[in-house]
């Protein structure tokens, strides 16, 4: 299962014809994947699941978000975003890129929010949207062209 979008790169093209269990195919090439061979599967959640009180009155952050400022296309509302957020009251956008002590901050983060903003990424889809869910904290998607999963049966309008 490749559930980080490198995580087969220098392989693939050895093991193109295997049935693979992917999140998306957002880096693959025509060849590579396909939805009649292969699986998609969501993302496994990088933060703790909360296990805590249920309840939104412990929660004191409206809305957070942690992860790059600046990516590729999105990069630009990314930097929109954070200006745009960054001194609102009950409001906490930071910039912070993959380490433990940054996964720690982003748990204690979206354990605390109501909302949790998931604006577009570098991929179709965003692992970033699983750790919402499991941190019981409001996913916010920012997105044209987000893929969700099992959206051909979950009417997410």
């Amino acid at each position: 299962m490749a559930s980080d979008p490198n995580a087969l790169y220098k392989v693939l093209d050895s093991v193109k014809n295997a049935v693979l269990l992917v999140c998306d195919f957002g880096r693959l090439k025509a060849d590579q994947g396909s939805l009649v061979k292969d699986v998609i599967v969501p993302y496994s959640h990088r933060i703790n699941t909360y296990n805590g009180d249920i309840s939104v009155e412990n929660r004191n952050t409206l809305l957070f978000f942690m992860g790059n400022r600046f990516r590729k296309e999105g990069g630009k509302i990314r930097d929109l975003l954070f200006q745009l957020l960054e001194n609102e009251e009950d409001v906490i956008v930071k910039h912070g890129t993959q380490s433990r002590e940054n996964r720690r901050a982003a748990t204690h983060g979206m354990h605390t929010s109501k909302f949790c903003l998931n604006p577009a990424g570098d991929t179709p889809s965003a692992c970033r949207l699983f750790d919402s869910i499991v941190s019981l904290c409001v996913p916010v998607v920012i997105s044209d062209s987000i893929e969700l999963p099992f959206e051909d049966v979950i009417d997410y309008r």
